[in-house]
């Protein structure tokens, strides 16, 4: 299609939609589900995440981790979709754009610090620190296929440029004149032609793109990751100065989304004819997930359940349990090491050294249980305070053991016991780690209260 076609179709497809508007939340809910899934399945495989369409879908929905992948490719995944959260919380407030909330999307989608491979300015193999938030301080020029260097913005011209293009975008908001696929385009384009992040620049352009389609209730234009090939040489084309091409390309794939709105808003169905393929792969994720037994505890297996679930869940336990403190003369706690069985130390950019350099809880003390995949926290009470003569004591022990086919999680007090029992391929998401660490404090509470009325003391 030329540019005048495409605009035309696009605004004779939203005029038709806008006619059956407002859908059925439900439909409405469909739809978005759908588009959110394919985005993030789509841009996160562009930039090289394996997750295939399956596993993407199983971890958004129901949590799981179906597969053997790294763990900053799920950690991506999920930063992404908290990003489209965030941009859909936006439209719905009719937010204008600021740089901050371009440097907060960046925040949301990449949340823990790496290291990533780039060049020197003599041509030497670097490692850099990707900054979280903030423009970049050293040049991001990549090296094309022929060798030849393809320049960005450098460094001290990003704040200047970034400013320049917000205000750009703004008042191309408010002219008529300017279509708003034209707007939505050129802002991708001139935004990847800063580059003003060290990472996630690819990512970061298609939602601020998709936020301004949105904003003017347009559904986002999605990259298929199996047309990437066309999306790069529209971008290169834009290069070599002809912009148009871009436009088209990005307005192709805003009717396409548009067209699969409509369906929805008829009662159509709305998948799509790779959907089989996907749905195929979702099924064997599924049988695979279902079939968690088959999964065996290994160095790599009990790392990996460490870095998801055991460690935060240890923290919000610890902090929980510390609101009991104030009841007692002393307390003393034993924390389990942060200490991983795989042989090789971790690299820089290793998940598992991402995770180390959070700002958690210092975990030093070392207690295995005479196993070396099981992990225990103690946490000890002395000399309960509202009780004059012979202040009791309390303490209970909270401990992941990491079995042939699953991990136990248990809690054991003075007067009772919980388990909870995962397979290799379920981790505990923050939302059921706040659970379980709520009911461990609710029954220390029921026990303290308990002891404290046998002495006929009120706590």
């Amino acid at each position: 299609m030329t540019l005048p076609e495409v605009i035309a179709t696009a605004d004779a497809l939203k005029a038709e939609l806008d006619a059956l508007r407002p859908m059925p939340p439900d439909t409405e809910q469909r739809v978005w589900q759908k588009l959110r899934l394919d985005w993030n399945f789509h841009s996160n495989n562009i930039e090289g995440n394996s997750l295939d369409y399956g596993e993407t879908k199983l971890l958004l929905l129901h949590g799981i981790t179906a597969g053997n992948k790294p763990l900053k490719d799920y950690l991506d995944i999920r930063g992404h979709n908290d990003a489209l959260l965030h941009l859909q919380n936006l439209v719905k407030q009719n937010a204008a754009l600021t740089e901050a909330d371009v440097r907060e999307f960046h925040k949301i989608i990449l949340p823990e610090p790496y290291q990533i491979d780039a060049e020197s300015a003599d041509g030497q193999k670097i490692k850099k620190q990707v900054r979280i938030g903030e423009y970049k301080t050293t040049p991001n020029h990549v090296r094309t296929a022929t060798g030849e260097m393809f320049y960005f913005a450098e460094p001290f011209e990003v704040p200047a440029k970034m400013h320049d293009l917000m205000t750009w975008y703004h008042k191309s908001l408010s002219d008529e004149s300017i279509h708003l696929l034209l707007l939505a385009a050129t802002f991708h384009y001139e935004f990847i032609r800063i580059h003003p992040f060290d990472d996630g620049n690819g990512r970061i352009a298609r939602i601020l793109m998709n936020l301004a389609l949105m904003m003017k209730d347009f559904p986002p234009a999605i990259i298929k990751t199996g047309d990437k090939e066309n999306y790069y040489t529209a971008l290169r084309q834009a290069d070599a100065g002809d912009l148009e091409s871009f436009v088209v390309y990005i307005g192709e794939q805003l009717v396409h989304s548009l067209e699969l709105m409509l369906k929805a808003a008829r009662g159509e169905e709305i998948e799509e004819e790779d959907d089989v393929d996907k749905q195929i792969s979702l099924l064997k994720a599924k049988l695979k997930a279902s079939d968690g037994a088959t999964v065996k505890r290994s160095p790599e297996v009990v790392d990996r359940i460490l870095v998801e679930s055991a460690f935060p869940l240890f923290e919000k336990v610890v902090r929980k349990l510390s609101l009991f403190d104030e009841l007692f003369l002393e307390k003393e706690i034993t924390l389990p090491e942060k200490k991983f069985h795989t042989p090789v130390k971790p690299k820089a950019n290793d998940p598992l050294s991402l995770y180390l350099s959070r700002d958690t809880l210092q975990f030093t003390s070392l207690l295995y249980l005479n196993d070396p995949f099981s992990y225990r926290l103690n946490y000890e009470w002395r000399g309960y305070k509202h009780l004059k003569q012979n202040p009791f004591h309390y303490h209970m022990n909270f401990t992941i053991s990491f079995e042939e086919f699953k991990y136990v999680i248990s809690a054991k007090t003075y007067n009772d016991d919980k388990e909870w029992d995962k397979l290799f391929t379920e981790i505990v998401d923050e939302k059921e780690q706040q659970r379980i660490a709520n009911e461990v404090a609710r029954q220390v509470a029921v026990e303290i209260e308990a002891r404290a009325q046998q002495k006929n003391i009120q706590p």
